[in-house]
Formats: C-alpha cells, structure tokens, sequence
C-alpha cells in the first residue's frame, strides 16, 4: 500500500468522525439542549461534556489537518489532483468556522437563548466539513488511468 492510500484512508477516517459529529451536533443534539437547557445541573454537565469534546476534537482536527497538508505534499497518482486543494480548503474553511463559532458559544453564556448566527456558522460548518469529505473520497475513487 502506497503512502498516499494510508494517508487517505486516515484523512477520510479522522473527517468521517468530524463529519458525525458535525452532523450529530446540528441536527439532533443542538435543538434538544435548547429545549431542556433552563436547568442550571444540565448546564453544568453540558460544560463539562463540551470542554472533553473540544480536547479530543482538537486532537482529531490537528492530526486532520497535517495530513491534509501532506496528502497535498506528497506525489499524486492519483488523477484529478485539484480536489486535494479543494479539500484542503474547506477543511481550513471548516476549522475556521469551527473556531467561530467555539468563540460565539464563549461570548453568550446564557443558557436558552437561540441566537440566529449560531444557527447559521453551525450549518456553514457541516457544509465546510461535507465538501472537504466528498473532495478526498472523490479524489480517492479516481485512479490514475
């Protein structure tokens, strides 16, 4: 197996995660913790709970990101090499937002209020993050003919 397929395999991993997660986050969870968030225990467990997602999500999304970079680096041979900068783009793209909105979370610290820009940089993030995906596994599935 060559170094540019393990490195594919990882990169698409690694995004996969981000992308459940991106995904999870958005549609499921996001709108239940602002039914029941009122309740000052939940909201401290919540705290919690994102401040260990955030340690291992940075972990993920730093590993993601230099083998991003080196899967930009290294030969292609693969064709269709232009989706690898598509790629790389919308992830940085995606870490951006992601960093957006982690600093909006910061600055609005009162439990149950739903602020419309929230809403839209945590769509802009599954976007970001889909695009990025589809790039490397496209990019994955076309062999050099």
């Amino acid at each position: 197996m060559s170094l540019e397929t393990t490195v594919l395999i990882a990169i698409l991993t690694l995004l996969s995660i981000c992308l459940g997660a991106s995904f999870i986050w958005v549609v499921a969870l996001e709108t239940a913790i602002q039914l029941i968030v009122a309740e000052t225990k939940f909201w401290e467990l919540l705290t919690k709970i994102r401040l260990k997602a955030v340690m291992v999500m940075s972990a993920i999304l730093a590993i993601s990101l230099i083998l991003a970079i080196a899967l930009n680096i290294i030969p292609h041979l693969r064709s269709e090499p232009y989706l690898l900068k598509i790629g790389l783009i919308s992830f940085i793209l995606f870490l951006t937002s992601a960093i957006g909105k982690f600093v909006f979370l910061e600055s609005t610290k009162i439990p149950g209020i739903k602020s419309t820009s929230n809403n839209l940089l945590l769509w802009l993030n599954l976007l970001c993050i889909t695009v990025s995906y589809w790039s490397f596994l496209h990019y994955a599935l076309n062999p050099q003919i």
